[in-house]
């Protein structure tokens, strides 16, 4: 049995976000990386960050570099497929510049690559 009340099933959106900035609400936020850690933490908090932190956390290397456009997407999805009520979110440092990409150029592929993630996401909330 648990002290907590029954998680509210409201899904968190930005426009909700928001509202509550205008409010005054705290948020709780907090971080993960995998299915289990989304499930465990969904009913308590209001905004999940799959950050690029997981590539010292979970991936061992010795900074956050390695966690790159080609390896973020792995992590987002597993925590959006747990059909999260919280908003997640994606975090990382675009140090992929090169000199003949334009920073429009990486956004819209970095969008492009996660708003995958996203719409699946959403199309299978029940």
């Amino acid at each position: 049995m648990s002290h907590l009340p029954p998680p509210d099933k409201q899904a968190i959106t930005i426009p909700l976000l928001q509202q509550w900035a205008r409010d005054g609400r705290w948020l709780v936020r907090t971080t993960a990386y995998d299915a289990v850690t989304a499930r465990l933490v969904d009913p308590v908090v209001d905004v999940i960050l799959v950050g690029d932190s997981v590539g010292n956390v979970c991936l061992g290397f010795d900074n956050t570099l390695p966690a790159s456009r080609a390896r973020m997407p792995h992590h987002l999805k597993a925590v959006a497929r747990t059909k999260p009520r919280a908003l997640v979110g994606a975090g990382m440092t675009l140090i992929e510049l090169a000199d003949d990409v334009t920073l429009d150029e990486i956004k819209a592929k970095t969008e492009a690559e996660f708003r995958v993630a996203l719409d699946g996401s959403q199309s299978n909330a029940a």
